[in-house]
């Protein structure tokens, strides 16, 4: 046998066919990689909030928290948690998202002169999470109202 016919499996097989073999095999584990590959692993973000975290003198009444995420979020899918119940706002209505699912809305009532504590996910409850299912990580939001 000649020197530069490899042997596959015992048997003699010509370069030609091997180097076929080993680039159909190459593509395969690129086309098995690929949804791994380009699969989304980046968790999501707060990027803002209203009331801003840390804000004083927020108006009382009946009002909505908003909370901009850095990427859609999954709809129906929250976890509005509280530190102490004392320092969580009396929700007035169903949460709900607008602006293609990176905002999310919460109608409360706040009251004058308190301290409001809310965590968005925590590491219990996880549900906010986005299109892909990544949970956002635990965020601690405060503010205090105003008299």
């Amino acid at each position: 046998m000649a020197a530069s016919t490899p042997r596959i499996g015992g048997s003699a097989m010509p370069a030609s066919k091997t180097m076929t073999i080993v680039f159909l095999a190459a593509c395969l584990a690129v086309f098995i990689a690929l949804p791994i590959l380009a699969a989304d692993n980046e968790l999501p973000q707060v990027a803002s909030t209203s009331p801003a975290n840390g804000a004083q003198n927020v108006a009382p009444g009946k009002t909505e928290l908003r909370v901009t995420f850095s990427k859609p979020m999954r709809d129906q899918s929250w976890s509005w948690a509280y530190e102490d119940q004392a320092t969580f706002p009396q929700i007035t209505a169903q949460p709900h998202y607008e602006d293609g699912g990176v905002t999310c809305v919460l109608p409360v009532l706040l009251e004058p002169g308190k301290s409001y504590v809310i965590w968005l996910n925590t590491a219990n409850l996880h549900n906010f999470t986005d299109e892909a299912g990544n949970a956002l990580p635990p965020y601690r939001w405060e503010f205090h109202t105003g008299k």
